[in-house]
């Protein structure tokens, strides 16, 4: 697998979720934390040099196909679902068959390295809905094994914190992978 020129790389993921200052922050982190790597580890990210995107920033730990653990969630989204996610399995803010697809759009992007933007809606519990942009980049454990990922989300439509209770569901609307170096999956993500 090859690298590639890190400028490239960079202007290959701003394209991917252009006008995104939170997805660039974390595009611009993930390039410098892999330096030569096609990946980084999970122990050269430092979410706390994202800024402000550090409030939108997610960590999952992909443990097994029904458990994909927050390691970390920033304080914007403790604020929309009125809970801290951490050490919680965000598979569990899924419903039905929402769930099983979210499970294997996200274990496909570790199995093959590569990134994803998701347009996902949530429903409040007021019966509103909103929709958001997740930007999310593998990263690999000291071993190189893909074992994590990392993410930031933009409201798209609805209220950046809403106005109208807490989140009740999640599901994707669209997905597409990003091509960080490694190719990307034969199939469409599924939504």
């Amino acid at each position: 697998m090859t690298t590639g020129d890190p400028d490239q790389r960079l202007e290959a993921l701003r394209a991917a979720n252009p006008g995104s200052s939170h997805a660039d922050a974390l595009a611009r982190h993930w390039l410098e934390a892999a330096g030569g790597r096609l990946l980084p580890r999970k122990r050269d990210i430092r979410p706390e040099r994202l800024g402000r995107a550090l409030a939108r920033v997610i960590i999952y730990d992909f443990e097994h196909r029904d458990m994909i653990r927050f390691r970390l969630a920033g304080s914007y989204f403790r604020s929309i679902h009125g809970r801290d996610l951490t050490g919680s399995n965000y598979l569990d803010l899924m419903r039905g068959d929402d769930r099983r697809k979210a499970a294997e759009r996200l274990f496909r992007m570790v199995e093959h390295p590569c990134g994803i933007l998701t347009t996902n809606t949530n429903r409040f519990e007021k019966g509103r809905e909103g929709e958001f942009r997740a930007f999310g980049l593998p990263l690999t454990d000291d071993e190189g094994r893909v074992t994590h990922s990392i993410h930031v989300s933009d409201y798209m439509s609805g209220p950046a914190i809403p106005a109208f209770g807490k989140v009740e569901s999640m599901g994707a609307a669209a997905s597409t992978w990003i091509d960080i170096g490694a190719g990307v999956p034969a199939l469409a993500p599924p939504v």
